[in-house]
């Protein structure tokens, strides 16, 4: 029995020569799997022999080996050709593709730079619009102020036209609310008064109010003792514009008719007169009783309710009457028990 015949290995054409790290030929190895031993990375050529040869029969079958081994070789041959050339022209369509590419980003890079500057642009457009839109806006609301303000002021010059013509003709029913407002809308025109016609306004609206206090006094002097049905109406309407007017110039009617009235009080019982004495003293509330009366009748419905007229002549009535009572008993003494008991006696 012939022994095995073995290929001895010579340590110069047995040695492997690694061409990639362990850790490379796996990954290799798990992303193609290895099907031919001529792929392993620890490929022996002398093992490999053995084992397609282990007997000298099979020798026999070496030449046909050979025939594949070289076809094989020559069909890798091609298609290493093959893939070198087609790595080359892969190659160039890449140089070209990545020459493309930078080609494209610069073209990116451009346009971006255009809308960057075109957005710059617009938002600088929108600030002066923005801005336009302020002033235009600033403009509008002082062309509206400035209107209102002309209209006002029209208002307030055909009111005052108005308030003279009404003055004139002693209509103090609409005299009387065309001065209030007048009156309301001279207080729009105080800020302007360093102009000089708005102060000219002002200053006439002050002037015909002191000339239509003037004319209604007089209208009172003459018509206070005139027969109701010829001042009643009159002067009622006049009391309405003397409350437009304020409430000094009320007082000071208040003040002008209570006078009237206690000018005959203070002939009939001043302190000299034969009524001036105290045990006379009943005679003034009969006469102040009959002045009420008389104002109840006559001029009630001359002043409002609201002026409390009434009420203020019986104040008046006291002060006059204590101050005579007074001027009395400082001339007389010896009345001022009997004045005392007469006093207590009208209270109860």
């Amino acid at each position: 029995k012939m022994s095995k015949p073995e290929l001895k290995s010579d340590n110069t054409t047995t040695t492997t020569t690694q061409i990639f790290t362990n850790s490379t030929n796996q990954a290799i190895a798990r992303a193609i799997p290895l099907n031919d031993p001529l792929d392993d990375p620890n490929f022996d050529p002398v093992s490999y022999v053995n084992a397609l040869f282990p007997t000298e029969s099979s020798l026999s079958g070496i030449e046909g080996f050979m025939y594949k081994m070289k076809k094989r070789a020559k069909d890798l041959d091609e298609e290493i050709v093959v893939a070198i050339r087609d790595q080359s022209t892969s190659g160039t369509k890449a140089k070209k593709d990545l020459s493309d590419a930078e080609m494209a980003i610069q073209q990116l890079f451009i346009k971006l730079k255009e809308i960057k500057e075109k957005s710059e642009q617009s938002e600088n457009m929108v600030q002066e619009i923005c801005q336009d839109i302020k002033s235009l806006d600033y403009g509008k609301r002082h062309l509206t102020s400035t209107i209102t303000i002309l209209k006002r002021l029209h208002m307030l010059v055909t009111a005052i036209d108005q308030l003279k013509h009404m003055a004139k003709e002693h209509q103090y029913r609409d005299a009387a609310n065309i001065l209030e407002a007048a009156k309301q809308l001279s207080l729009q025109f105080h800020d302007f008064r360093r102009v000089q016609k708005i102060s000219d306004l002002l200053d006439q609206i002050a002037s015909i109010e002191n000339d239509i206090r003037i004319q209604m006094f007089e209208d009172f002097r003459k018509g206070i003792h005139l027969p109701q049905d010829h001042s009643e109406g009159s002067l009622a309407e006049a009391c309405r514009l003397v409350d437009a007017l304020g409430i000094h110039v009320r007082s000071e009617l208040i003040s002008w008719y209570s006078s009237v009235i206690f000018a005959n009080y203070r002939t009939l019982f001043k302190p000299t007169g034969d009524r001036a004495s105290l045990d006379k003293i009943h005679l003034r509330y009969e006469w102040m009783r009959k002045c009420l009366n008389q104002y109840d009748q006559d001029h009630s419905n001359i002043f409002p309710s609201n002026w409390f007229v009434d009420e203020q002549l019986g104040i008046d009535f006291i002060d006059v009457t204590s101050k005579q009572i007074s001027e009395i008993l400082d001339s007389n003494k010896c009345e001022f028990i009997l004045c005392y008991a007469k006093l207590f006696y009208y209270f109860i």
